[in-house]
């Protein structure tokens, strides 16, 4: 079912891209590009999620958080969000705390400190383990 609030989402940034300017769109909130990109997905509108994804990419807000990057990536396939929100906890001085290992669920944050545990081992890549840990989702 789609919620009359992503719908209005949705309408409004292909109203902006159709007839505004595409200045305007830099300016969406993080949630209106979340719900395009849900309803891009659903409805295999390729050019409507390539377009959520790029000014995803460019929110300061969405990009310093590595838990919605992980759970949009796993959510709506998008690789370099995973990559990105995975190699931040593997990568960072500690593991995933408690009130972000809560929304990752427990398979996800184990899979991340098992792979802080594997950046011990000589010719570890982690890019490929990243993939591989969520390779049903991409």
């Amino acid at each position: 079912m789609v919620s009359a609030e992503d719908l209005e989402d949705v309408l409004e940034i292909l109203g902006i891209s159709t007839f505004g300017s595409s200045d305007r769109l830099s300016y969406l909130p993080v949630g209106q590009w979340i719900s395009g990109l849900k309803l891009a997905v659903r409805w295999a509108y390729d050019g409507l999620r390539d377009t959520a994804i790029f000014y995803l990419n460019q929110n300061q807000e969405f990009c310093s958080n590595p838990v919605q990057q992980i759970l949009y990536g796993r959510d709506y396939g998008v690789e370099q969000w995973l990559i990105d929100g995975c190699s931040h906890f593997v990568l960072r001085s500690h593991g995933p705390r408690e009130q972000e290992a809560i929304p990752l669920g427990m398979t996800t944050t184990i899979a991340l400190y098992d792979m802080r545990e594997s950046m011990s081992i000589s010719g570890f890549n982690l890019k490929a383990a990243i993939k591989s840990t969520f390779e049903d989702y991409l």
